[in-house]
């Protein structure tokens, strides 16, 4: 009965909430992460906040929306891999610290004009296609 008094729609909620600081938590320990392989479609706000300085973004993920890394303060670098053909503006929103993108696929691949507004070093961004 008390799973029905607060609403099932609460409790997935609370769920939800646990889940996602269990693996902030855990991510937080890490430089480099891979997610699991299959990822297709990244989440809108998807990394926001977390405070590694380097993520590897897996293969297999094909588009990257805006707000992907929404406010990551510490992250320095990022790799794009190959699979990805789409990415959105402001992708890297906040990100203040970030210098270098790693892009797998060829030069001009991506208008990259406005990906890292925010960014307060000198970003490079280096085509490994």
């Amino acid at each position: 009965m008390g799973l029905y008094m607060g609403g099932v729609s609460s409790w997935t909620s609370q769920v939800k909430e646990d889940v996602y600081d269990s693996l902030r938590d855990y991510l937080e320990g890490n430089d480099k992460y891979k997610l699991p392989e299959g990822v297709k479609t990244w989440r809108r706000d998807g990394m926001a906040g977390f405070t590694f300085t380097k993520y590897e973004i897996p293969e297999g993920v094909e588009v990257i929306p805006s707000a992907a890394f929404y406010r990551c303060p510490n992250l320095e670098e990022i790799t794009v891999p190959s699979s990805v053909v789409s990415i959105e503006d402001s992708w890297l929103d906040k990100c203040p610290n970030i210098t270098t993108i790693y892009v797998n696929k060829p030069e001009g691949s991506f208008n990259t004009q406005y990906w890292a507004e925010d960014t307060e070093k000198e970003l490079s961004i280096i085509w490994l296609g």
